[in-house]
């Protein structure tokens, strides 16, 4: 009846395990199956963000060509008056590109021609820059995201949705390595198996050990008894044969004691002779008992031997008690075995062997791929940093001379991402650009601007440098120096100054615009 049980036990298991293990796989192809379409319903893929980087790459270089290579007009009105950029208007506090060419309309004093020479055109560099926008507009609008973050997020999503579908897969194969159809018969198999196992209802198990225990414990202490009442047969057998040798060997005596005495005749000498013999026999009788004696002082406590034998027995019997009980559990042991084979334990062994394989090979392939992006990181700051020395190198050339007219020996050094001034070294003090006083940062900016031009000037490109209302914040001494620095660089290029301050501007220099009324016939 237990073995029944047990079978009808491991059939139900079995088949609950095969259910479980179905769920879990019908689970997983879920998992697949929804990851698979969101990544057909997802344009968003690897390459579409290599193409989406690279156009907002694209964008940033034509918008710092356009900022870089084209001259700009900015104007700040304080009246209703509007001045005009080739018929438009001209918008007030904003940096606007100027082509080769520039006319500006100013109302109720002329038109004022700019010309840059053979410099950048600033419409190609500004429909470049727009070209750039409109692709990667296009590319956000095909992956349905509005900027480049929202690119990266949408691409990691699809990322992630991939890795979730291949690891699904893995695991539907673990689970059901012949398909859902096969692992579903199976399991219907093993329902079936359980609904034709003996359902008999018994003891519970925890019992029947119980039970199992306590007979072997009675058993154990009957087969003691047993064992003691067989050794008291055996010793009185010994003893009632003892005493059948001592009467036969009593009779012997007596027979011989009789045929030692022999005829009437001569028995008073016999006799004698007898009590003599008796005497020393009697001598050796009390030697011999005390010999008994003795030995009886120095032999073991038979009590004490007994319980020996008796506790050696017990150890016995334990120990063959013992050998059953493992026997019992290398048996359950056995049939576990017998039923993880079954299970196709040792295949999923394998199939987690060779996954394991696979993710250590992908784990080298990761690692490759982060020491080559760790040596084009190194490159790209290599590279960076000889780009910003190269670019800013000739810019701090041409900034020296001016800036030592307003502080001796001073150095000005540059942000190489914003590419705005970023310190003033003057003698071993480093201040940053933002703690100095607003005269020093205008006039700084107006030198740095003053520094580009020459630098585009040495380059063939001769652009105007236009001041509006300029050095506000400067006093007497600086100004006067600031216009040195305006004179020395007019030399090659062309400055136009516009301020409504003409007593502080009296020192500048330069040649000063006439308006003439002429009255008409």
């Amino acid at each position: 009846a237990a073995a029944r049980a047990a079978q009808a036990r491991r059939a139900r298991e079995a088949a609950e395990q095969l259910g479980a293990q179905l769920t879990r796989a019908e689970a997983q192809q879920r998992r697949r199956d929804d990851a698979n379409a969101r990544l057909k319903a997802s344009a968003t893929t690897p390459a579409w963000l290599e193409k989406v980087t690279a156009a907002e790459a694209r964008l940033g270089q034509a918008q710092a060509a356009l900022r870089a290579g084209a001259a700009t007009a900015r104007i700040t009105y304080d009246g209703p008056a509007r001045a005009l950029l080739d018929g438009a208007e001209l918008p007030g506090d904003t940096e606007t590109p100027l082509g080769e060419t520039a006319v500006f309309t100013l109302p109720g004093i002329g038109r004022l021609t700019l010309r840059s020479g053979e410099g950048s055109d600033a419409g190609a560099l500004a429909r470049a820059a727009e070209a750039a926008a409109a692709e990667l507009a296009t590319l956000l609008r095909a992956g349905g995201v509005g900027s480049l973050a929202e690119a990266r997020t949408a691409a990691q999503a699809h990322a992630e949705d991939r890795s979730a579908a291949e690891l699904a897969g893995e695991m539907l194969k673990a689970l059901a390595p012949e398909g859902l159809d096969h692992l579903r018969a199976m399991k219907a198999e093993a329902e079936a198996q359980a609904g034709t196992a003996d359902t008999t209802e018994h003891p519970p198990l925890t019992e029947l050990e119980a039970a199992l225990e306590a007979a072997t414990a009675a058993e154990d202490s009957a087969r003691a008894a047993l064992d003691a009442a067989m050794a008291d047969l055996s010793r009185a057998r010994e003893a009632a044969a003892a005493e059948g040798s001592a009467r036969d060997a009593a009779a012997r005596e007596t027979g011989r004691a009789a045929a030692a005495a022999g005829p009437e005749e001569g028995q008073e000498d016999r006799r004698t002779a007898a009590a003599r013999a008796l005497a020393l026999a009697e001598e050796a009788e009390a030697a011999a008992r005390e010999q008994l004696d003795t030995l009886r002082r120095d032999a073991p406590d038979l009590d004490t031997l007994r319980a020996d034998l008796t506790r050696a027995r017990q150890a016995i019997d334990g120990v063959a008690a013992q050998r059953g009980r493992l026997r019992d559990t290398l048996l359950r042991a056995t049939g576990h075995i017998r039923a993880l084979a079954d299970g196709a334990i040792e295949e999923r062994r394998d199939e987690l062997a060779g996954r394991l394989d696979a993710a250590q090979a992908r784990a080298a392939r990761l690692e490759a791929e982060v020491r080559a992006l760790q040596r084009l990181r190194t490159a790209l700051e290599s590279t960076r940093s000889a780009a910003r020395d190269a670019y800013f190198g000739p810019v701090r050339d041409e900034l020296k001379p001016l800036l030592n007219i307003l502080h001796a020996e001073a150095e000005l050094s540059f942000d190489s991402d914003s590419m705005l001034p970023a310190a003033l070294t003057r003698g071993a003090a480093e201040e940053a650009f933002d703690t100095l006083s607003g005269g020093t940062q205008e006039q700084i900016a107006i030198l740095t601007r003053l520094a580009f031009a020459r630098l585009f000037a040495r380059q063939g490109r001769e652009l105007p440098i236009i001041l509006d209302d300029a050095l506000v914040y400067s006093d007497d001494s600086r100004i006067v120096k600031m216009f040195t620095a305006l004179t020395r660089v007019a030399f090659d290029q062309q400055i136009l100054v516009f301020s409504c301050r003409q007593l502080a501007f009296q020192d500048l220099g330069g040649a000063r615009p006439l308006i003439e009324v002429a009255e008409t016939a």
